[in-house]
């Protein structure tokens, strides 16, 4: 009985071996970008832009100022580790290598690279968050994350591969004065020194691959990269954006077809097509070469890239710019959808602001709308968890999500100098609660609130926290209090708008005379601009605790009630029988289902342990060689995954009456 109950113990630790294993996914999956581009000739000014929201619920939102740098000759410049989560929390980097606002403090230890590759003379500034993200040429990128079928790990694991997309970026700010010049340069040392993609301590396909948006004031480009086999390399593609056409990257590949005989406008690594007939993923009898089809890694649920949670937000972007096309939702397929579209009408920068704001309004997929929006209709789902292992569905995935820590919309003007021409706008934490803040390319600084503050300390110094707060409150009844928010952002944005007007004719009169003082100026406008708009935003947050406390509205007069939506009274029974209620089918739940919620870690160890160790007593004989070599498999990744996620998770606790 002994031997048995030893094998049934065997057997538990390999099935949570296997649970966890896709929580990890999950985590993966929850730390991923949306970015789109418009050509020049498809914006109402005819700046070429493009956007990125990294969402990612743990990173680093901190926004700093890269200054121009010379480098003495023979100099090596060195490369850092990144592409997993805990090496995009705060602080994601700590040295001398990217200007002051990176030094150590006293008592900090500095960031340690994982390799170096020669360095060139002289450098160029440039913005940087978690990516780079536009330098004084007006190279400007966006970036999401990509599922793919070949990953790698890097040097510092035991693998060969040197850089991550994180690291190429920022490389191609220092060096890169077009976006063509930025292509070049990624591409080159991804395939010299090897690339990897997310890794989370092992391989996985989820965030294997990327894709950059780059910019310049002439053009677009969209890149895709994923490793090479060996991960002493890379394979990637790259497609020009029309200037009057318009496209999205949210999660999946969009290249499809590529016709290499045109340089001008399709890019691809030599062995594009070899790697994908070495690892039988294409061959030349199944006809014309799909990028998409080659190499997007396909999820459990057997659908194409990540299903609905990519191609919600490709059919929403196209859209809402071209509903003339009248593409349809619902499909889990990006062949579905064009890789570009040309818009109906010229689009304008708040417009995009806009749409990064966006979570289906008015659509089938509202997330304001429904049951899981709540008796208040909140936006915001948070996906993952154990109970959702339990059930097969999905949530519709928006562009606007709570876990954004930061987004931008990036400008490039090319009618005006770069120093002026180059545009960022900022906005810190979800779209939908926050204010775009313009950034200048000239600039030589950022707002001091811009750059300070941490996910693990509350302060009122940061602007991350005073957006981030407001929309935390906000749940309380978002649909009464985002009208607010909606207003306060239109008012603000909008007579910054106005003011951009006046502050770049005397910048370009500035600029002519003395290209310093130019950028002084936009430096002091941008930086007092920016923490006017925060502390507007805080007097906000104080008004909207007072208006709305204690769930009444209080102003024009205090203790407003408005209820509940009568929809909802009538969906929780309310009637005179004031005990609490649980819909039919949580009576026919495993007890387990309705017990407290704990995190993932505590729950594998504590969900009905003797139950199951009694059952499994029986089956050990039968699975006793399945389960040891489960629990060999997975060994290393669950205790990995075990210590990790004990680290970064606060737990999260339902009782019975919150479960339904």
């Amino acid at each position: 009985m002994s031997r048995a109950v030893a094998l049934a113990f065997v057997i538990l630790v390999a099935l949570a071996s296997a649970e966890y294993e896709e929580t990890i996914e999950d985590i993966e999956a929850a730390d991923m970008c949306t970015t789109m581009v418009f050509g020049r000739k498809a914006t109402v000014d005819g700046s070429v832009m493009t956007t990125h929201t990294a969402d990612c619920k743990e990173c680093d939102h901190r926004f700093f100022y890269v200054p121009a740098q010379d480098h003495e000759e023979g100099a090596q410049r060195p490369i850092y580790l990144g592409a997993e989560f805990k090496y995009m929390m705060y602080p994601r980097y700590r040295g001398f290598a990217r200007g002051p606002g990176y030094y150590p403090k006293a008592g900090e230890n500095v960031t340690e690279p994982i390799g170096y590759i020669p360095q060139v003379r002289h450098t160029y500034g440039y913005f940087d968050t978690v990516y780079g993200v536009m330098n004084e040429y007006q190279v400007g990128i966006g970036e999401s994350t990509c599922a793919a079928k070949i990953s790698a790990l890097p040097r510092s694991q035991g693998g060969q591969a040197l850089f991550d997309m994180q690291e190429l970026s920022r490389l191609a700010m220092e060096r890169s004065k077009t976006a063509r010049e930025a292509l070049d340069l990624i591409t080159s040392m991804a395939e010299q020194y090897g690339f990897y993609g997310g890794w989370l301590e092992g391989h996985v396909k989820a965030t294997a691959g990327e894709a950059l948006t780059i910019i310049d004031p002439q053009e677009a480009w969209i890149l895709h990269m994923l490793a090479s086999p060996n991960g002493t390399s890379a394979v990637w593609a790259a497609l020009r954006v029309p200037d009057d056409e318009i496209s999205v990257v949210s999660n999946t590949f969009m290249i499809t077809e590529l016709d290499l005989s045109k340089p001008h406008k399709f890019r691809a690594s030599a062995n594009v097509m070899s790697v994908a007939q070495e690892q039988g993923f294409w061959k030349p009898e199944d006809g014309a070469f799909d990028f998409a089809k080659a190499y997007a890694w396909k999820t459990a649920r057997n659908t194409t890239q990540i299903s609905l949670y990519s191609t919600l937000r490709t059919w929403r972007v196209f859209d809402v710019f071209a509903p003339h096309l009248k593409l349809k939702p619902g499909s889990g397929d990006i062949h579905d959808y064009p890789f570009s579209v040309k818009p109906k009408d010229l689009v304008s920068v708040d417009q995009v602001m806009n749409m990064n704001r966006d979570y289906f309004q008015d659509t089938d997929y509202d997330l304001s709308k429904g049951m899981s929006s709540g008796p208040f209709g909140s936006p915001l789902r948070w996906e993952g968890g154990p109970n959702e292992k339990n059930l097969t569905g999905q949530w519709a995935r928006a562009i606007s999500i709570h876990r954004t820590s930061y987004s931008t919309v990036v400008q490039a003007r090319g009618w005006l100098p770069d120093a002026i021409g180059g545009l960022v706008w900022l906005g810190q934490d979800a779209p939908h609660t926050t204010v775009y803040v313009p950034m200048y390319a000239g600039i030589t600084d950022t707002p001091v609130s811009y750059r300070t503050g941490s996910l693990q300390k509350f302060t009122r110094e940061s602007a991350w926290w005073a957006f981030d707060f407001l929309s935390n409150f906000a749940e309380l009844k978002y649909n009464f209090m985002s009208k607010d928010i909606r207003e306060k952002q239109k008012l603000i944005e909008g007579q910054t708008l106005v003011k951009l007007e006046e502050v770049e004719k005397k910048a370009l009169q500035l600029y002519r005379k003395d290209i310093g003082e130019a950028k002084g100026y936009l430096t002091n406008f941008c930086l007092n601009n920016a923490e006017d708009v925060v502390k507007q935003w805080w007097e906000f947050v104080d008004f909207m605790i007072m208006k709305y406390n204690d769930g009444y509205i209080n102003t024009p007069r205090v203790g407003a009630c408005t209820g509940y939506p009568e929809w909802w009274l009538r969906l929780v029974k309310f009637n005179g029988d004031a005990r609490y209620k649980l819909p039919d089918f949580a009576n026919k739940l495993p007890v387990a289902a309705t017990a407290t919620v704990k995190t993932a870690p505590q729950a594998r160890h504590a969900v009905g342990f003797f139950g199951v160790a009694a059952l499994s007593t029986l089956v050990a004989v039968l699975f006793a060689g399945l389960g040891f070599a489960m629990g060999k498999r997975n060994r290393v990744r669950r205790n990995f995954a075990f210590a990790e996620l004990s680290n970064m998770h606060t737990p999260i606790v339902a009782d019975a009456e919150q479960v339904n």
